[in-house]
């Protein structure tokens, strides 16, 4: 699981804080003195630019302070207004093409935050899973290395149905990663139903059956179709490399090989790493990177430049009290 410490948001969601507080009485005000109290002070409509997430909790925290307002009411009200956002900055067609309804939307988001990763690169996104059940509420559950952020993904689903597919949801938080959970889910209901009533126009509803498919075709003809397949078993050993993916891997011993010696899985989010937590993911892709030999050395070289920045900075430090001195 990667640590939320390191991990990198952009000021998408921090131009939520602004549009959420410009409508309030002295709102640029209150808005200059949010970005003084924090050092990255104000992004100025920059979406682009990278925040550390202590960085922006720092900020929620600022607001809270000014806003007199718990850091739990401040992130619901910026996933309230974030579609706004989204829409000043040309992102709505893209929530409009992930489905024909917001069942279709859930099943899709985490194809939304993956095309996404090409405009911004470092984006370590939430993963949603929605789960059906046979005349109850549609079970979603969410993933996230921010456990704190679920209010904002809270609001914005009641945004999203509400704005975007003309439907009127409540969600309960069914389960909360807070109290001990390894993620949390909305149980969605129709208002006053206790269920999810699907579109009868929608073959959305049905996820797939989670059997397990036994190919028919030979080795051969499935390297032919798919050079850069990677098969494994349940107990995650590698059973069968596609010729292209294998070349990476040539002075590898092959029966010895697991699925996490050859990929490094990048979306969805997952927090068990285990056959069964596939089968959650039925027909959904996934991003991957190959951990061959160039993987390993972008790996120690980033942490080459990692020891070298850590070095630059005890030097700058030991050479404070001389400059005081002089």
């Amino acid at each position: 699981r990667r640590s939320a410490q390191n991990a990198t948001m952009y000021s998408l969601i921090h131009m939520a804080l602004v549009e959420m507080v410009t409508p309030m009485d002295d709102g640029q005000a209150l808005l200059d003195k949010i970005f003084s109290m924090v050092e990255t002070g104000d992004p100025k409509g920059n979406v682009y630019r990278p925040f550390t997430d202590q960085e922006s909790l720092k900020l929620i925290e600022a607001a809270g302070k000014v806003l007199n307002m718990t850091v739990e009411e401040v992130i619901t009200g910026m996933g309230e207004v974030q579609l706004a956002t989204f829409e000043k900055f040309g992102y709505l067609p893209l929530i409009h093409a992930l489905g024909r309804d917001f069942v279709e939307f859930c099943q899709h988001i985490d194809s939304l935050h993956q095309n996404l990763v090409q405009s911004y690169p470092s984006m370590i996104a939430p993963s949603f899973r929605p789960e059906f059940v046979e005349d109850g509420p549609m079970l979603l559950h969410y993933y996230s290395i921010r456990p704190g952020l679920w209010p904002y993904a809270y609001s914005l689903l009641i945004g999203v149905a509400k704005h975007v597919y003309s439907e009127d949801i409540e969600i309960e938080h069914y389960q909360k990663r807070h109290e001990g959970h390894d993620h949390d889910i909305f149980a969605i209901t129709h208002p006053g139903t206790g269920k999810y009533v699907y579109s009868a126009a929608s073959g959305s509803k049905e996820s797939g059956s989670k059997a397990l498919v036994h190919r028919s075709m030979t080795a051969e003809q499935v390297n032919d179709l798919f050079p850069w397949h990677v098969e494994f078993d349940r107990t995650l050993k590698v059973t069968s490399l596609g010729s292209s993916l294998a070349s990476r891997f040539t002075d590898v011993n092959m029966d010895d090989l697991k699925l996490f010696d050859v990929v490094k899985i990048q979306r969805p989010s997952l927090l068990r790493q285990t056959f069964d937590q596939f089968l959650e993911y039925d027909r959904q892709s996934f991003l991957v990177i190959v951990r061959d030999s160039t993987y390993y050395l972008k790996k120690q070289e980033k942490k080459a430049e990692r020891r070298e920045k850590k070095r630059q900075a005890r030097a700058r430090g030991a050479q404070c009290p001389m400059a005081k001195m002089a």
